[in-house]
Protein backbone atom coordinates (compact mmCIF):
# COMPACT_ATOMS: atom_id res chain seq x y z
CA UNK A 1 0.00 0.00 0.00
CA UNK A 2 2.75 2.52 1.06
CA UNK A 3 4.62 1.93 -2.51
CA UNK A 4 1.68 2.38 -4.38
CA UNK A 5 0.82 5.29 -2.76
CA UNK A 6 4.46 7.02 -3.38
CA UNK A 7 4.69 6.02 -6.39
CA UNK A 8 1.40 7.80 -6.99
CA UNK A 9 2.81 10.73 -5.36
CA UNK A 10 5.78 10.45 -7.38
CA UNK A 11 3.17 10.07 -11.00
CA UNK A 12 1.20 13.15 -9.51
CA UNK A 13 4.86 15.71 -8.75
CA UNK A 14 6.21 14.04 -12.34
CA UNK A 15 3.34 14.70 -13.94
CA UNK A 16 2.76 18.32 -12.23
CA UNK A 17 6.57 19.79 -13.58
CA UNK A 18 6.01 17.98 -16.98
CA UNK A 19 2.95 20.12 -17.06
CA UNK A 20 4.40 23.57 -15.81
CA UNK A 21 7.51 22.78 -17.61
CA UNK A 22 5.50 22.21 -21.11
CA UNK A 23 3.00 25.47 -20.43
CA UNK A 24 6.17 27.59 -19.49
CA UNK A 25 7.57 26.92 -22.60
CA UNK A 26 4.61 27.89 -24.39
CA UNK A 27 4.29 31.16 -22.88
CA UNK A 28 6.74 33.82 -24.30
CA UNK A 29 9.27 35.04 -21.58
CA UNK A 30 8.79 38.01 -19.61
CA UNK A 31 12.08 39.24 -19.35
CA UNK A 32 15.58 38.92 -21.11
CA UNK A 33 16.42 36.78 -18.23
CA UNK A 34 14.08 34.78 -18.44
CA UNK A 35 15.13 34.03 -22.29
CA UNK A 36 18.30 32.95 -21.52
CA UNK A 37 16.88 30.15 -18.90
CA UNK A 38 14.42 28.73 -21.35
CA UNK A 39 17.09 28.47 -23.81
CA UNK A 40 19.27 26.29 -21.72
CA UNK A 41 16.91 24.28 -19.34
CA UNK A 42 14.96 21.15 -19.91
CA UNK A 43 12.57 21.47 -17.07
CA UNK A 44 12.18 23.83 -14.28
CA UNK A 45 9.18 23.57 -11.77
CA UNK A 46 8.72 25.99 -8.60
CA UNK A 47 7.59 24.54 -4.89
CA UNK A 48 8.21 20.79 -5.86
CA UNK A 49 9.54 18.11 -3.84
CA UNK A 50 11.19 15.16 -5.79
CA UNK A 51 12.03 12.12 -4.54
CA UNK A 52 14.94 9.01 -6.15
CA UNK A 53 13.95 5.89 -5.15
CA UNK A 54 16.51 2.72 -6.08
CA UNK A 55 15.79 -0.30 -7.72
CA UNK A 56 13.43 -2.09 -4.92
CA UNK A 57 11.68 1.36 -4.28
CA UNK A 58 13.22 2.61 -1.17
CA UNK A 59 14.05 6.33 -0.77
CA UNK A 60 17.49 7.28 -1.54
CA UNK A 61 17.13 10.96 -1.01
CA UNK A 62 14.19 13.66 -1.16
CA UNK A 63 14.58 17.44 -2.57
CA UNK A 64 11.99 20.00 -1.42
CA UNK A 65 12.98 23.28 -3.04
CA UNK A 66 11.50 26.60 -3.97
CA UNK A 67 12.72 25.83 -7.31
CA UNK A 68 13.83 23.03 -9.36
CA UNK A 69 15.96 23.53 -12.91
CA UNK A 70 17.59 20.55 -15.09
CA UNK A 71 19.51 21.52 -17.04
CA UNK A 72 19.30 21.60 -20.92
CA UNK A 73 20.18 17.89 -22.70
CA UNK A 74 19.61 16.28 -19.06
CA UNK A 75 21.88 17.98 -17.19
CA UNK A 76 22.37 18.60 -13.68
CA UNK A 77 19.52 19.93 -11.11
CA UNK A 78 20.27 23.10 -9.72
CA UNK A 79 17.87 23.79 -6.45
CA UNK A 80 16.85 26.95 -4.67
CA UNK A 81 15.98 27.41 -1.19
CA UNK A 82 16.50 23.56 -0.64
CA UNK A 83 16.14 21.04 2.22
CA UNK A 84 17.53 17.60 0.94
CA UNK A 85 16.57 14.22 3.19
CA UNK A 86 18.81 11.10 2.89
CA UNK A 87 18.67 8.39 5.10
CA UNK A 88 22.20 6.44 4.97
CA UNK A 89 22.19 2.96 3.74
CA UNK A 90 21.08 0.30 6.34
CA UNK A 91 18.87 3.26 8.50
CA UNK A 92 14.95 3.19 8.95
CA UNK A 93 13.43 6.04 6.56
CA UNK A 94 13.11 8.80 8.48
CA UNK A 95 14.71 7.66 11.47
CA UNK A 96 17.29 10.24 13.78
CA UNK A 97 20.27 8.91 11.98
CA UNK A 98 18.39 10.93 8.60
CA UNK A 99 20.92 13.81 7.03
CA UNK A 100 18.73 16.65 6.60
CA UNK A 101 20.48 19.58 4.88
CA UNK A 102 19.56 22.89 4.12
CA UNK A 103 20.90 25.42 1.83
CA UNK A 104 20.22 28.49 -0.55
CA UNK A 105 21.42 26.35 -3.32
CA UNK A 106 22.29 22.84 -4.35
CA UNK A 107 23.66 21.09 -7.21
CA UNK A 108 23.75 17.76 -8.53
CA UNK A 109 25.57 16.74 -11.62
CA UNK A 110 23.66 14.04 -14.13
CA UNK A 111 26.38 11.72 -13.31
CA UNK A 112 27.07 11.83 -9.63
CA UNK A 113 26.13 11.41 -6.36
CA UNK A 114 28.05 14.30 -5.03
CA UNK A 115 25.54 17.39 -4.11
CA UNK A 116 26.80 20.54 -3.45
CA UNK A 117 25.27 22.96 -1.29
CA UNK A 118 26.26 26.62 -1.34
CA UNK A 119 25.05 29.03 0.81
CA UNK A 120 23.77 29.47 4.66
CA UNK A 121 24.26 25.50 4.94
CA UNK A 122 23.00 23.19 7.53
CA UNK A 123 23.30 19.79 7.94
CA UNK A 124 22.08 17.73 11.06
CA UNK A 125 21.75 14.28 12.07
CA UNK A 126 22.32 12.06 14.94
CA UNK A 127 24.83 9.40 14.76
CA UNK A 128 23.98 5.84 15.53
CA UNK A 129 24.33 5.39 19.10
CA UNK A 130 23.76 8.86 20.35
CA UNK A 131 20.91 10.86 21.57
CA UNK A 132 22.32 14.18 20.94
CA UNK A 133 22.04 15.61 17.29
CA UNK A 134 25.58 16.72 15.22
CA UNK A 135 25.25 19.57 13.46
CA UNK A 136 27.36 21.42 10.76
CA UNK A 137 27.16 25.03 9.07
CA UNK A 138 28.73 26.37 6.67
CA UNK A 139 29.09 28.79 3.27
CA UNK A 140 29.94 25.67 1.28
CA UNK A 141 29.22 21.91 1.68
CA UNK A 142 29.63 18.71 -0.40
CA UNK A 143 27.52 15.66 0.56
CA UNK A 144 29.04 12.70 -1.33
CA UNK A 145 25.80 9.54 -0.54
CA UNK A 146 27.36 7.10 -2.45
CA UNK A 147 30.97 6.93 -0.47
CA UNK A 148 28.48 8.79 3.20
CA UNK A 149 31.05 11.56 3.24
CA UNK A 150 30.30 15.53 3.89
CA UNK A 151 33.44 18.06 3.42
CA UNK A 152 34.12 21.09 2.70
CA UNK A 153 37.52 23.20 2.18
CA UNK A 154 36.13 26.11 3.58
CA UNK A 155 34.82 27.77 7.22
CA UNK A 156 32.59 25.25 8.96
CA UNK A 157 31.22 25.09 12.70
CA UNK A 158 30.45 21.66 14.40
CA UNK A 159 28.51 21.58 17.43
CA UNK A 160 27.63 18.26 19.16
CA UNK A 161 27.17 17.25 22.65
CA UNK A 162 28.06 20.48 23.71
CA UNK A 163 31.08 20.86 21.96
CA UNK A 164 31.85 24.21 19.30
CA UNK A 165 33.98 23.46 16.97
CA UNK A 166 35.11 26.15 14.36
CA UNK A 167 37.72 25.58 11.79
CA UNK A 168 38.84 25.57 8.17
CA UNK A 169 38.45 22.29 5.97
CA UNK A 170 35.81 19.36 7.31
CA UNK A 171 36.19 15.74 6.14
CA UNK A 172 32.75 13.45 7.70
CA UNK A 173 32.90 10.18 7.38
CA UNK A 174 29.05 8.71 8.15
CA UNK A 175 30.08 5.16 7.89
CA UNK A 176 32.87 4.82 10.25
CA UNK A 177 31.43 8.52 12.23
CA UNK A 178 35.08 9.96 12.45
CA UNK A 179 35.05 13.48 11.72
CA UNK A 180 38.36 15.44 10.94
CA UNK A 181 38.96 19.41 10.97
CA UNK A 182 41.49 20.53 8.23
CA UNK A 183 43.02 23.61 10.27
CA UNK A 184 42.28 27.03 12.27
CA UNK A 185 40.56 25.16 14.70
CA UNK A 186 39.01 26.68 17.69
CA UNK A 187 36.84 25.08 20.13
CA UNK A 188 34.70 25.24 23.05
CA UNK A 189 33.02 22.42 25.44
CA UNK A 190 30.35 23.29 28.05
CA UNK A 191 29.75 20.96 30.46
Amino acid sequence: MRKTLVALLMLAVLGGAVWFAMDRRGSPPATAADATAGERNDFEAEGVVLQQLDAEGRLQYEIEAERIVQLRDQGGLVASRLTLRHDPPGTEPGSPQRWVLTADEGTLPPDSRVVTLTGNVRARSTPEGSREPLQLDAGELHYDMERQEVFTEGDVHFTTRGISIRGRGLRVNIADGTVRLESGTDGKISL
